[in-house]
């Protein structure tokens, strides 16, 4: 486990902006797959080329995620999942 961040930490290194929830949401960490997200992590919703992670947004909140990183263009046409922060950017990919 890493050092903790805030939800303010992450739109700070993201470029993004708060787009639902708390700046002050501490995670314990962050991941990519709902498969191993663990309670109080953020989950980052990549695009892929054979999937696309915004499409499992609500497994990763049921496995404890308490924040999410969306792009802009998903958020354009879905509102923010409800109960966490959402943070959202431009593109999730590096």
């Amino acid at each position: 486990m890493g050092v903790p961040f805030h939800t303010s930490d992450a739109v700070t290194w993201s470029r993004g902006r708060l787009a639902g929830g708390t700046g002050l949401t501490e995670f314990r960490g962050a991941g990519i797959d709902t498969r191993t997200i663990a309670p109080d992590e953020l989950f980052v919703a990549i695009r892929g080329e054979n999937h696309d992670a915004h499409g499992f947004l609500d497994q990763a909140i049921e496995r404890g995620a308490s924040g999410v990183v969306v792009e802009d263009a998903w958020l354009a046409e879905n509102s923010p999942p409800q109960g966490v922060c959402t943070v959202a950017v431009a593109d999730t990919t590096p």
